[in-house]
């Protein structure tokens, strides 16, 4: 997309190799990989596995999208509107069982597999329930 300077951009990219997790800022001078840069931010608990360039995240996990939030809230407070768009494959929304979530769900799905949002199936099929989205924000 052209860059605009009116707007800066964070994405949380993980694509389906493992070690291929990237925060990349993309501002009027372009787009850079800052995922580095967000370890010694100290706005993200408990750090990220891997190595420097081979970082792998786990996107069905309430704590990356929470750290991503906060890191991203932190690192660049001063924006009048925010927006999040979570964009993956997955089966939409959906509740967790156990301890129950939506009252009027479908009895039988939960979060995982192809269930829930943010699908990440290099850890193992992990996604976000409704509740864990929740969770999250």
């Amino acid at each position: 997309m052209p860059n605009n300077a009116h707007m800066r951009l964070v994405i949380l990219y993980d694509g389906d190799a493992t070690g291929d997790s990237k925060i990349y800022l993309h501002e009027a001078n372009g787009l850079r990989d800052v995922t580095e840069s967000v370890l010694t931010s100290g706005h993200w608990p408990g750090g990220m596995p891997g190595s420097p360039g081979a970082r792998e995240l786990d996107t069905g996990s309430v704590a990356t999208l929470s750290n991503f939030i906060n890191w991203a809230t932190k690192s660049y407070p001063e924006p009048h509107r925010r927006f999040l768009a979570i964009v993956d494959h997955g089966g939409g929304w959906t509740l967790d069982l156990d301890p129950p979530g939506q009252q009027r769900g479908i009895p039988g799905v939960q979060a995982g597999g192809w269930r829930g949002m943010s699908l990440d199936l290099g850890s193992g099929g992990s996604s976000l329930s409704t509740r864990e989205t929740g969770e999250a924000l």
